[in-house]
């Protein structure tokens, strides 16, 4: 009887994930990844003293209790990993100092957005509201 396999293209950490379950699953699982390194967008990367990291933890949520940890604490994927929860995602600032600030406070998010750009009011709602949405997804169903 020949045995199920499965190939995986992406080493981010749907691929990684995919691959994990896969062989949890009795699968013999490769992933292929063009990068020298797994991570996908998870990796992050330094430059001049600051690390930048854009993974998805930043959207979805990282901490202790939420749905998307349920998944990588199964996966053994944050073992040995500290998770640092920002006030601020990402800040852009222009060179006369107006700033646009992503926070992870959805409602300082919201009223910041607002006072940048009250006439994109129903853009805005629709965006918060699309988040509320997501940061309730049980990823782990």
């Amino acid at each position: 009887m020949s045995r199920k396999k499965i190939i995986v293209i992406g080493a981010g950490i749907a691929g990684l994930a995919t691959g994990c379950y896969a062989k949890m699953n009795g699968y013999e699982t490769t992933i292929y990844e063009m990068d020298t390194k797994p991570g996908g967008v998870c990796t992050s990367w330094n430059r001049k003293g600051f690390t930048f990291d854009y993974c998805i933890h930043n959207l979805a949520g990282s901490g202790e209790g939420t749905s998307l940890r349920k998944v990588w604490d199964e996966l053994g994927a944050l073992t040995g990993t500290d998770i640092i929860d920002h006030e601020m995602f990402v800040r852009v600032e222009e060179l006369n100092g107006k700033a646009l600030n992503l926070y992870t406070d959805l409602n300082r998010l919201k009223k910041h957005l607002l006072d940048i750009a009250p006439e994109d009011a129903g853009a805005i709602n629709k965006y918060i509201n699309s988040a509320r949405i997501m940061s309730k997804v049980d990823f782990w169903d």
